[in-house]
């Protein structure tokens, strides 16, 4: 039988493993500007063979987040809500308040999902495998798969604990 620390080091490998799953693709530059010389940009160590400029934009208008997309980003965070509800009770013995919360809002959604067989399964393949398919902006698969990772991330205390 295995130790903990070996399972657990097994664990941290496979994560760094797959987590390599969400890199970019290798030759993607769809965030160069044509045209920028490297004074404006101010940092003559990024110009490339050509003289010319890259510049990334990391905040800018084109992944701003609008209208209904937000309550759509939000909705992936349901998953790991519900299937991290049982570790909420410690945390809801000590702050009655924010058990009477939780009873009212995520225990009926997490009673919901515990009653249907293989619901909890059903969503999460959905999120994982159905957003490549789908034609939605890319907040809304970015936070779908980040709600699968934290899905995935809370599979691990039960497993070791």
């Amino acid at each position: 039988m295995a130790t903990k620390s070996t399972l657990f080091a097994l664990l941290i490998g496979g994560l760094a493993a797959w987590s390599s799953a969400f890199a970019p693709a290798a030759n993607t530059n769809r965030h160069a500007v044509p045209g920028v010389p490297a004074a404006a940009l101010g940092d003559p160590r990024i110009v490339p063979a050509g003289g010319r400029a890259t510049a990334l934009r990391m905040w800018g208008n084109d992944d701003e987040i609008e209208g209904q997309d937000r309550i759509k980003s939000c909705i992936p965070y349901l998953l790991p809500l519900i299937d991290g509800d049982h570790f909420a009770k410690y945390i809801n013995l000590r702050f009655p308040p924010l058990g009477f919360v939780d009873s009212v809002t995520i225990s009926p959604l997490a009673g919901l999902v515990d009653s249907v067989p293989f619901l909890s399964l059903i969503l999460f393949l959905v999120l994982s495998l159905g957003t490549r398919a789908l034609n939605l902006s890319r907040p809304i698969k970015f936070n779908a798969q980040q709600a699968v990772l934290i899905d995935v991330a809370l599979i691990f205390p039960e497993l070791i604990g």
